[in-house]
């Protein structure tokens, strides 16, 4: 449910999003380097601390630093993100 989540909102707002499946989390940190994505996202499973359930790599492939992932909670959780992030494009963006 949280991949879809994740995802319809990426999608939404104009980007592709390309779906590589279960993969162990240095997986998607390669795949993300060699396949030269804009990102990577890992939804993990329940059983890792509520922190570290999800990993953002940038596209280098190397895990998000706690600067930039704290700066990403705060416009998160304090709703900032509302008000910098237009969500919606012209075109959705397309899953693979």
């Amino acid at each position: 449910m949280l991949e879809n989540a994740i995802s319809s909102g990426i999608l939404s707002m104009g980007v592709d999003v390309l779906f590589i499946g279960p993969l162990p989390t240095p997986g998607v940190a390669y795949a993300t380097r060699s396949l030269r994505a804009d990102a990577g996202i890992v939804v993990t499973a329940s059983h890792n601390p509520t922190r570290q359930r999800h990993q953002i790599f940038p596209c280098d492939g190397y895990k998000l630093d706690e600067k930039n992932r704290g700066e990403i909670e705060n416009l998160v959780f304090s709703g900032a993100i509302e008000k910098s992030v237009r969500v919606g494009a012209d075109r959705p963006g397309r899953p693979h």
